[in-house]
């Protein structure tokens, strides 16, 4: 079965605390959210310190609504019981614009996932605020 995918192209300031802020608005969202990384095969609660460097670090990973969420993936893959509750995110440096271009992977584009896109646009100009503040 086919879930559907979307991607949605964000941008972000050049800030080192971008994926700090999707960890956050994630974290908002889905109290229980785990972190992936991209390269490893171990999900992180974000109630570990490291995973905040880690979060920061990485530059491609996932955000799971859950632990169960991580298990049902694993076992089913993409099902209609798990839609949306796995985000991707991969952050591509675009060193000539100041800027990161941030894209969001989802299954759908439901009121849920709008609500979180508001809340990282929002972050993200939080971000741009404290950008010029720095560079004042």
């Amino acid at each position: 079965m086919s879930v559907g995918r979307s991607d949605i192209i964000l941008l972000a300031p050049a800030h080192e605390g971008v994926g700090d802020a999707i960890l956050r608005v994630c974290q908002r969202h889905w109290p229980h959210c785990v972190f992936q990384d991209c390269n490893e095969t171990k999900v992180h609660s974000l109630a570990e310190t490291s995973v905040w460097e880690a979060g920061v670090a990485s530059h491609e990973f996932f955000v799971f609504r859950d632990v169960a969420a991580v298990d049902r993936w694993d076992s089913q893959g993409a099902s209609e019981e798990d839609i949306n509750s796995m985000l991707h995110f991969l952050i591509v440096d675009m060193p000539a614009e100041r800027m990161h271009e941030v894209t969001v992977v989802c299954d759908r584009v439901t009121s849920e996932i709008k609500t979180v896109l508001a809340d990282l646009r929002a972050a993200f100009r939080d971000l741009a605020s404290l950008t010029l503040q720095e560079a004042a």
